[in-house]
């Protein structure tokens, strides 16, 4: 079989944080085969971990911004929580919003007529009602149906005239634009969850999205496409399980939670939700330490090996 590159090989590497680091720098499009489901999924976690080492000083930035200079509005969230049931609400953000962003951003990443159909049905679906604003709604029905036609019928169109060998070359050449462009777009995408006041911030309000989407995409292409939904959904999971739990208190601890009251009077069990937040956030914070060192020591010795 022909080899998509002509360049001489660089050195192999073994340790995760060094294959890691190799895709960011030059990206392959084969994905790693050979491993159980325990090995993808530890590896899974490891990556994860490390996302999160990165994560927590970009929003501790944001958070002395946010109180300092940029004055952001949290009520969109508010907004959400006060008129969603909890249920609702941890359906979205775990289950729902992964699959979808995963769909438009990362299934995309590799080819086949399918995987660029589905992503570009939902994201001219997205495209239809931002355009069309208030129309009736068998008019926005029948948008929809007319979007999702047009999308199979190309990528029908797509499989028939074009030979697949060709596309995963073309793939293969661009892939570092791809993944960037997927990881700054995805993390663009999330502008929206702040008011136009604070749009002028976006490239520090949105970095945090960006980082996980090189983490994200990284996972799809070694791992498969859901074994990135599954990373999105743990890591919407971990952000909203605090709130939730929190939101569980008294109303004065929800009043505090939502708008930052000051003069409450919290109720006993508002004390112990906040300890099983603060115990379950020291517990992560270890493990994830321990998971990044782990990474660097691997990749350091693997580092020595190699010269």
């Amino acid at each position: 079989m022909t080899s998509l590159h002509h360049n001489p090989s660089p050195p192999l590497t073994r340790s995760l944080l060094g294959k890691f680091f190799r895709f960011l720098r030059q990206p392959r499009y084969a994905p790693e085969t050979g491993l159980m489901p325990r090995q993808i999924l530890g590896n899974v976690m490891r990556l994860y971990s490390l996302a999160i080492a990165l994560l927590i000083p970009i929003v501790i930035v944001i958070q002395i911004l946010s109180s300092t200079v940029i004055k952001l509005d949290d009520n969109k969230f508010r907004d959400i929580l006060q008129n969603m049931p909890l249920l609702g609400f941890v359906f979205l953000a775990v289950v729902f919003a992964p699959i979808f962003e995963e769909s438009i951003f990362r299934l995309p990443l590799r080819y086949s007529p399918l995987n660029l159909s589905i992503a570009l049905i939902l994201v001219l679906s997205l495209a239809g009602p931002l355009f069309l604003g208030q129309a009736a709604p068998w008019i926005l029905l029948s948008v929809l149906l007319g979007i999702i036609l047009l999308s199979f019928c190309l990528g029908a169109r797509l499989a028939q005239r074009t030979r697949t060998d060709h596309v995963h070359r073309w793939y293969a050449r661009h892939l570092k634009g791809l993944i960037y462009g997927s990881a700054i777009l995805f993390g663009l995408i999330h502008i929206t969850n702040y008011h136009r006041g604070a749009w002028a911030f976006a490239p520090v309000l949105v970095l945090p999205q960006v980082t996980l989407g090189f983490f994200l995409a990284y996972i799809r292409l070694k791992y498969g496409f859901w074994w990135a939904v599954f990373t999105h959904a743990l890591h919407n999971f971990i952000v909203t399980t605090p709130l939730l739990v929190l939101l569980l208190g008294s109303d004065q601890l929800q009043q505090q939670v939502l708008y930052q009251s000051k003069d409450v009077t919290l109720a006993p069990l508002d004390y112990g939700l906040l300890l099983v937040v603060l115990g379950a956030m020291v517990l992560g914070l270890t493990v994830t330490v321990l998971s990044v060192l782990k990474l660097f020591k691997d990749w350091q010795a693997e580092k020595r090996v190699l010269g």
